[in-house]
């Protein structure tokens, strides 16, 4: 565990946020995440957090702004879940991000099997996404703190997961940095043009990504060819796992 604290300018800086925090931390010092701490007071949080054994870690705002969160490194045993999760069923998981798709993957699997290995993968899943919330949502949701503190009352815990699985990140600006960008999926190669909502679908799996086809080949006969510089859209699961990058 470690405390993350966002300085507001690089020389002298007079407040620094509280982006990452643990829970006891939190309720010790009356704080929340988000929160701001003037820089007077700053030495009491990094000293107790050190003295409870936590690395402190402060970043600035040009380095907050450019450092990417990764994909996690799941379990080959989870990795193998996903590749292998029914296609038609991989619709569910359109507008979801990474780990949201391994959470819902994994559960409908231990639904399904109710062994020791789907519930394995299922508590695997539940730390990744968990670890997300904290990571990345709990620095643009105002009300992520409460929900998060309410993980670890078991009554309410799967509801605050719940709750974790409607969160979207802004998907069109997130699409907007991978403008250009090209990969290639079945039988041709892509180009990302923009976001895209198509109007009939619902909710999430109306989330589309505008592609140009930039190549056209014949590597498996299972899938289709699109013709070469026609414009056609795909889904936010379909273009993360082709540039193995996440989107958000």
């Amino acid at each position: 565990m470690y405390v993350e604290l966002l300085a507001d300018s690089n020389l002298n800086p007079k407040r620094f946020q509280i982006i990452h925090a643990p829970s006891y931390l939190l309720i010790e010092t009356n704080f929340q995440i988000g929160d701001f701490v003037e820089s007077n007071n700053i030495d009491f949080i990094i000293n107790y957090a050190v003295n409870l054994g936590y690395q402190v870690k402060i970043t600035h705002p040009e380095t907050q702004q450019y450092n990417k969160y990764p994909l996690p490194k799941i379990s080959d045993e989870l990795a193998d879940l996903i590749i292998n999760y029914p296609s038609d069923l991989k619709l569910r998981t359109n507008g979801m991000v990474f780990e949201q798709r391994a959470y819902l993957m994994s559960k409908v699997y231990d639904e399904v099997c109710q062994n020791l290995e789907s519930k394995a993968l299922l508590r695997e899943a539940e730390y990744w996404l968990i670890n997300y919330a904290r990571e990345v949502i709990a620095k643009q949701c105002h009300y992520l703190p409460d929900i998060l503190m309410k993980l670890d009352n078991p009554t309410v815990r799967a509801m605050a997961i719940d709750t974790l699985m409607l969160w979207q990140p802004d998907w069109n600006n997130a699409i907007s940095q991978y403008r250009g960008s090209r990969f290639k999926a079945g039988n041709n190669e892509f180009e990302v043009i923009s976001y895209y909502h198509n109007q009939k679908k619902k909710g999430r799996e109306g989330i589309m990504v505008l592609c140009k086809v930039t190549k056209t080949m014949n590597n498996h006969l299972e899938f289709p060819t699109f013709p070469c510089n026609a414009n056609c859209t795909l889904g936010t699961y379909q273009v993360e796992n082709a540039l193995n990058q996440r989107l958000d």
